[in-house]
């Protein structure tokens, strides 16, 4: 061997025969708890080749080399996903994809079989991976087949493992998790000294805070493919200080994106809310009562589900000396045709999944909702979505409303007061109770009238209600003259 010049290159390729599998092993796992690799190296070098009187020579010492606590950084992408999908094979629900990983500017290669491991969460193996093989003579980058599979629910402690998880995920909070090398018996694709280190290793991986998403209306809408409004009825009385309940059933048609070919059960099969509902300071104004029918969700097809509810007596209750806040917010949403409010709550959860079934209490739930209605507020105008109230009884489906009676109660001369009996036919299952309202009519500021009734009630057929009109009289203010003369 001859080196002439500058800096030359120099290529070495070495086998390394493992002699001792334990020391090996207790090598890596050394390396991985201590961030460092220390090694007794004897080198035996015979020089006879180069001369027959050269001797051979030989070295020992110890090469300690410490590992860098930041590795490398790898920019990679995911493809090829398919699944979530339920496994027959082993049971549970896997999902397949393809680590495509663009190396660091390192000259670094590898040959590894498939490697398996276990995920745990609380001690317990809620999930398997499968990584590799990886053939990485390029470069440049490599792909890396992964096989991730979500165990089957075995017991009370793994149920509880995986509540606690979606609570974790759901409060913001990150989750720490352990990632270990599976059961050296269970496979043979790697060298076995190899899968015996893997099983000793323990590596704590936090998955950092989840930030949940606010509410996007819109993309909730395109998600949405049909509601159907069985029954409704809306209550507004005196008698309960003015807090409004709805009694309502119906259904809505949820289609998710499935562009990955998943194929796996997830049903509710009870969602119970307690809700709180917050101002623009996150000041909470209002409850809403718990129902007493939970709502579910079934499962259609793959990724297509239908949630319905059923719910008697949906209760919306003021916090005392929040009435303000309440109010603003009402004629925001129905006037201004703009909702703008928080949601707080925690929900009962009940969930029938491919894996097992999954209680999970006071699960955490907050967003903001901020929509603007359209010209339709019942439209949806994003998508393709409807919603469709049940058929009318009647062939035309409008109410009919008809005037059997108009009496002058009483007059004076700044006042007339007008009783107006009314009969109304309601073709559609739903309804509204409401008593003591009354409404002002004003023209240039100028208060002219104020309808209203002391109770309305209107269900489904026919109805009776009377209305009272009071009207007004200005006779020296120039606003009345002006008010009948855009009348005529």
């Amino acid at each position: 061997m001859e080196v002439i010049g500058g800096n030359v290159d120099l290529t070495v390729y070495e086998v390394f025969h493992i002699i001792n599998q334990r020391a090996m092993e207790r090598m890596m796992r050394e390396t991985v708890a201590q961030r460092r690799i220390a090694v007794d190296a004897l080198t035996v070098v015979d020089m006879s080749g180069f001369g027959r009187l050269l001797p051979t020579i030989s070295t020992r010492r110890t090469v300690i080399l410490d590992l860098p606590h930041a590795l490398p950084t790898f920019n990679y992408t995911i493809t090829g996903v398919s699944g979530p999908s339920v496994d027959e094979a082993r049971g549970g629900v896997t999902t397949k994809a393809t680590v495509h990983v663009n190396k660091p500017d390192l000259r670094l290669s590898a040959n590894i079989n498939a490697l398996r491991y276990d995920i745990c969460f609380q001690n317990i193996t809620i999930a398997s991976a499968k990584v590799g093989p990886i053939n990485g003579d390029t470069d440049d980058s490599v792909d890396i087949p992964l096989v991730f599979n979500i165990k089957t629910i075995g017991s009370s402690e793994h149920e509880s493992a995986l509540a606690s998880m979606a609570q974790m995920a759901a409060s913001g909070q990150g989750i720490n998790i352990s990632v270990t090398g599976a059961d050296p018996n269970t496979y043979s694709s790697a060298p076995t000294w190899l899968r015996k280190a893997l099983h000793g290793i323990l590596l704590s991986v936090d998955t950092g805070r989840f930030d949940l998403p606010t509410s996007n209306i819109t993309f909730v809408d395109s998600l949405i493919k049909e509601v159907v409004v069985e029954r409704m009825f809306a209550y507004w009385d005196s008698s309960s200080g003015f807090n409004p309940w709805v009694a309502v059933s119906g259904q809505t048609t949820i289609q998710l994106p499935n562009t990955s070919g998943a194929n796996f059960t997830f049903e509710i099969e009870s969602l119970v809310p307690h809700m709180e509902l917050l101002d623009n300071n996150n000041r909470v104004f209002a409850t809403v009562d718990t129902p007493t029918i939970p709502l579910r969700m079934k499962q259609t097809a793959p990724m297509t589900f239908v949630a319905s509810c059923d719910f008697e007596h949906l209760g919306l209750n003021v916090v005392s000396d929040r009435e303000g806040q309440f109010t603003r917010m009402m004629h925001q949403a129905l006037v201004d045709r703009h909702l703008q409010l928080g949601v707080n709550s925690t929900v009962d959860i009940v969930l029938s999944t491919s894996i097992g079934k999954i209680h999970i209490d006071a699960l955490p739930f907050y967003t903001r909702v901020d929509h603007i209605f359209g010209p339709h507020g019942h439209e949806v105008h994003e998508n393709n979505s409807q919603i469709t109230l049940k058929p009318p009884v009647s062939a035309s489906g409008v109410p009919e409303i008809i005037i059997s009676r108009m009496h002058i109660a009483n007059t004076t001369k700044d006042h007339v007061l007008l009783e107006i009996d009314i009969g109304i036919n309601n073709p559609y299952s739903y309804g509204v109770h409401m008593s003591d309202l009354a409404l002002y009519v004003s023209y240039s500021d100028l208060r002219i009238a104020k309808v209203g009734f002391k109770e309305l009630s209107i269900s489904q057929g026919s109805n009776k209600a009377t209305i009272f009109v009071d009207f007004y009289n200005h006779p020296n203010d120039p606003r009345q003259r002006m008010l009948f003369l855009d009348a005529s």
